[in-house]
């Protein structure tokens, strides 16, 4: 019968020790970004050039001197918005760009510090799609938004020094024990070390996807993925509270497949820190497995961590998914030959275990009947013999 043999364990930690910015062209709006009160630079804002419908043409983070260079693609009127945690966002006035021309601007926001604390979650059970139409799943989102937003920015514009420690692990079924461990070690220069595959291509082909050796991939949503329309108009969102490593209270943003959805998915929570309003980590695990198997011990999470001038990056993530073999019973003296979840299993005869014996049939076809209607059928017909 098939059986997980053992857990394999993937993951990987990014040390950023330096960040270059990017260069700018043509006509542009710069400037600075500060405190209302204090005149302070404010680093790590998400800043954004607006066309004259408002739409976003492109978005930046402010540097360690609360800087920010937007580009626009062509002449015409634009204007400039600002978001960051704990200030209350902005939109300035419109500008009129001619050709190659660069206008500054100084945009002072005001510290509007959010606690989640004393939030009470009942009666947000429904799971709602898009959370901008939940008051307190929103509220979470909009905060996990800045938090994705700025990892998917740092990881788009800046080049970033890293040591990537890549390690994967083999794991007994019960993940209690690490039976090999592997490790690799990387350093360079990239604006993005730690990439997932496309949005659109998850939500299309799934996230667990079988590969020509028999096996499967599982795959994990980076930030780009997490804020694409892709995602969220295939998930739903609702509120949880719970606890981190320490036993901290934390507040998550739950997300589930929407019940349209006949692929393997993911579902998972986005942790938040009530008192910070700041995105902890993600967990999640996958509602489709491949396998009819335990899946308690399985699944994924990232961590992200705030970097001094204000960048976000993914520190840790690791992804346990099972490693699933043929295994010989020694009672049965049979080989699965092939399976297929709530279908079908086919066995032959283990010529090893059965030796001269006469009377073994060489094939045992085993079919899954879940409803007792289709079960009779398949008997009166012939088709089964039990």
């Amino acid at each position: 019968m098939a059986r997980p043999s053992l857990l394999g364990l993937t993951a990987a930690a990014v040390l950023v020790l330096a960040a270059v910015p990017l260069s700018l062209q043509g006509q542009a709006v710069e400037g600075v970004v500060v405190d209302a009160e204090t005149q302070a630079p404010v680093e790590g804002a998400v800043v954004r050039l607006l066309d004259e419908e408002s739409s976003p043409v492109l978005q930046r983070l402010t540097g360690g001197a609360g800087t920010f260079q937007l580009p626009a693609p062509r002449p015409g009127s634009y204007r400039v918005e600002v978001e960051r945690i704990g200030y209350l966002p902005h939109q300035g006035e419109p500008h009129t760009l001619e050709r190659g021309e660069v206008v500054e601007e100084r945009v002072a926001i005001r510290m509007n510090p959010i606690s989640l604390e004393g939030i009470s979650v009942e009666g947000e059970g429904r799971c709602v799609v898009r959370p901008e139409e939940g008051v307190l799943a929103a509220r979470l989102w909009d905060e996990a938004r800045l938090a994705l937003t700025a990892t998917e920015l740092t990881s788009e514009e800046e080049f970033l020094r890293f040591r990537l420690t890549r390690w994967r692990r083999d794991l007994d079924p019960s993940a209690r024990r690490v039976e090999t461990d592997e490790r690799e070690v990387r350093e360079g220069m990239s604006t993005n070390p730690l990439r997932s595959a496309p949005a659109e291509e998850l939500r299309d082909e799934g996230y667990i996807r079988p590969t020509p050796d028999g096996g499967h991939i599982y795959f994990v949503p980076d930030a780009e993925a997490l804020l694409s329309d892709a995602f969220l108009d295939s998930h739903c969102f609702f509120v949880e509270e719970g606890e981190g490593d320490d036993g901290e209270p934390l507040l998550g943003l739950r997300f589930e497949p929407t019940r349209d959805r006949n692929l393997p998915d993911v579902q998972g929570v986005l942790w938040l820190d009530p008192a910070t309003s700041q995105l902890r980590h993600m967990e999640l695990d996958y509602t489709d497995y491949p396998y009819d198997i335990p899946t308690r011990q399985l699944g994924a999470r990232v961590d992200f961590q705030r970097l001094p001038n204000g960048s976000w990056v993914v520190r840790q993530w690791w992804v346990r998914m099972p490693r699933v073999g043929l295994h010989r019973s020694q009672f049965a003296g049979r080989e699965l030959e092939s399976y297929e979840r709530d279908a079908f299993a086919h066995y032959v005869k283990n010529e090893d275990y059965w030796g001269e014996r006469p009377g073994q049939p060489d094939r045992l076809e085993v079919t899954f009947i879940e409803e007792e209607a289709p079960m009779v059928t398949a008997f009166q017909e012939g088709r089964t013999d039990i």
